[in-house]
């Protein structure tokens, strides 16, 4: 039950542009993020809670998460990204519909707690490779 939430001044946990600092997130894993863009048609699965983010540190029994997702740059009109909790398969919903200029939107998911899923969060791309930047504004215990 979630029965905690916690605002947080705005901290960047995932960008996957290459960028003069590298990337920034963790894979599931818990490695440090390397590869770029979402390829099309696939899912890479990232990773939050009992992890650090600048001068934020998550914490380890996180139950949810408030993020501002954005797609970094203009794409092919259509498709979608979705992001969703734990390691099942991607929900038949969108979190972007992109078109063919840089699109935002807000989303909260559920993250499951647990040795199976601890904190991690799925994201696909049904349009395009695309550069995805995840902005954590809160979470909940």
């Amino acid at each position: 039950m979630i029965s905690k939430h916690a605002l947080v001044v705005p901290q960047r946990v995932l960008d996957t542009r290459n960028t003069a600092g590298g990337p920034i997130g963790y894979d599931e894993t818990g490695a440090l993020v390397t590869v770029g863009q979402l390829p099309v048609d696939a899912t890479r699965r990232y990773s939050l809670h009992g992890r650090t983010f600048g001068t934020l540190s998550v914490p380890g029994d996180v139950k949810g998460a408030l993020v501002n997702v954005t797609l970094s740059q203009a794409g092919p009109s259509g498709g979608y990204v979705t992001l969703y909790p734990g390691a099942g398969t991607a929900p038949n919903a969108s979190t972007v519909n992109p078109a063919t200029s840089i699109a935002a939107s807000f989303w909260w998911t559920g993250i499951p707690t647990g040795a199976s899923f601890p904190g991690t969060f799925g994201a696909f791309s049904a349009a395009g490779p695309r550069d995805l930047i995840v902005d954590l504004v809160g979470y909940y215990r």
